[in-house]
C-alpha cells in the first residue's frame, strides 16, 4: 500500500465546507423557493413520480417528492434556466431564476412524454 502522506493539506476544500450550498456558487445564498404545483398529486402507495431537476446542460441539480396536493419544492439556486421532469408522466417545466424571481412554464405534461437526458 502506497504512502500518501497528509493529504489533507494538499486538497483544497470544497465549497461546501465553507458553508455555501452546492448550487450557489455564483451568488450569495437568497432565499430563492422553485414551487411547481401543479404535479402529478401522490396519492399513497408505492408509486410516488418524484419530480427530478437538471441544469440546462442536462446536470442533476436535485429531487423532490411531490405531495398529496401536487407540490414539488427545491431551494436556492444560482441564476439560470433549469428544467424538471417528473417520473413516469410526462410532465416537464422549465424553470428560470433570476435573483429571487423564479419562473416557471409547464413544457408538457400527462401522456406526452418529453426525455430529459443527464449528463
Amino acid at each position: 500500500m502506497a504512502s500518501l502522506g497528509d493529504v489533507g493539506y494538499v486538497i483544497a476544500a470544497s465549497p461546501v465546507f465553507f458553508g455555501a450550498g452546492g448550487f450557489t456558487l455564483v451568488k450569495a445564498p437568497t432565499n430563492v423557493v422553485i414551487h411547481i404545483d401543479d404535479a402529478l398529486p401522490y396519492a399513497g402507495g408505492l408509486q410516488q413520480n418524484p419530480v427530478y431537476f437538471y441544469t440546462q446542460e442536462g446536470t442533476f441539480v436535485e429531487r423532490s417528492n411531490v405531495d398529496g396536493s401536487g407540490n414539488a419544492y427545491a431551494y436556492d439556486w444560482d441564476d439560470g434556466v433549469y428544467y424538471a421532469q417528473q417520473v413516469g408522466t410526462g410532465n416537464t417545466w422549465q424553470i428560470t431564476v433570476v435573483g429571487t424571481v423564479v419562473t416557471i412554464i409547464r413544457l408538457s405534461s400527462f401522456g406526452t412524454e418529453v426525455v430529459i437526458y443527464s449528463a
